[in-house]
């Protein structure tokens, strides 16, 4: 009776321990699922602000009112949505530059601006211009299939116009930190060959070359980022003419807008390219990711924004809700 006692005792404990131990794993894969869950409402909540970011800027930028209306000319500007921090630039595609219409000089001002190489300007100039034009024949520092072959990649230029920014990602010798870099500044929605020097990022602005830098930074300090209270306007100071780099003044409905919402030490990004027409928002391009932190970059110029209970209205003033997908 003893052994058979000591064997049921021994069983016992092995029985609890056992359910202790899945009691124990059961208690982790409820930890584990709700912590996972919090990550995704998180997230849930940091893309809405995004969201939320990239409605406020198109209602802005699109508003007739010019007192309540944001340049689109790249300028960063920080906002509140929903207690979570934003860091927004809209861009207007006419202050950029348009893969394919832009000439040599725009792109290698671009390019090195991205912060290619003096040694790579040449050929990536070329490559870019080898891979956009309609025929085979090389650039004296271009790249044309067999070259592409040559690095042993499966795949070379394609001879047309870039249908997407990410395309000019494939340009042989392009590297992701120069693609990465000159993206808020390219696009191929400009449909022109130089830029509007009037919404022109600064940044852009000020890799022009044959510029007299004092005299760029006095054009963006007068050409009126916002308009005062009684809606008076400084009236812009002109750019000196640029060899081969037209201005022009051609307005664009087309933007780009980049957002970045940080919650709880969380960064996430929203990248939009959208038009709008007719009070309605309709997005050409939409992922998430930015390559660099807005909340790292000081642009120059930065604004902050009211939150949405303390904005500006107008009688003229259209709601961001009005602008849909």
């Amino acid at each position: 009776m003893k052994v058979q006692g000591g064997v049921a005792l021994i069983l016992v404990l092995w029985l609890v321990a056992l359910i202790s131990l899945m009691a124990t794993s059961f208690g982790l894969g409820i930890r584990r699922e709700a912590s996972l869950a919090a990550i995704q409402v998180q997230q849930a909540a940091m893309l809405g602000a995004c969201e939320a970011g990239v409605n406020y800027a198109a209602y802005r930028v699109g508003h007739p009112d010019p007192g309540i209306q944001w340049p689109a000319d790249g300028r960063l500007r920080h906002w509140r949505w929903d207690g979570i921090d934003l860091r927004i630039r809209a861009f207007s595609e006419s202050g950029k530059v348009d893969l394919n219409h832009a000439g040599p000089a725009l792109i290698q001002a671009l390019l090195r601006l991205a912060g290619a190489d003096e040694a790579e300007l040449a050929a990536l100039t070329d490559a870019i211009l080898d891979w956009r034009d309609g025929d085979r024949l090389r650039r004296t520092n271009g790249a044309e299939l067999p070259d592409y072959v040559a690095a042993g990649l499966t795949y070379g230029p394609s001879d047309r116009p870039f249908q997407f920014i990410d395309e000019v990602s494939m340009v042989l010798g392009m590297r992701p930190e120069v693609f990465n870099a000159l993206l808020p500044w390219v696009t191929t929605y400009g449909g022109q060959k130089g830029i509007n020097p009037n919404v022109a990022p600064a940044e852009l602005l000020r890799a022009l070359p044959e510029i007299d830098p004092q005299r760029v930074e006095h054009f963006i300090q007068a050409r009126g980022y916002r308009q005062t209270g009684n809606n008076e306007q400084e009236m812009p100071v002109s750019l000196p003419s640029v060899t081969d780099i037209p201005f022009q003044s051609q307005v664009s409905h087309t933007y780009t807008f980049l957002v970045q919402a940080r919650s709880q030490g969380k960064i996430l990004s929203l990248y939009t390219i959208s038009r709008i027409a007719q009070d309605r928002l309709v997005h050409l391009f939409w992922r998430k990711g930015v390559p660099n932190s807005l909340f790292e970059d000081a642009g120059g110029e930065t604004v902050d924004e009211e939150s949405p209970g303390g904005a500006k209205r107008s009688r003229r003033a259209r709601s961001p809700a009005a602008m849909t997908r």
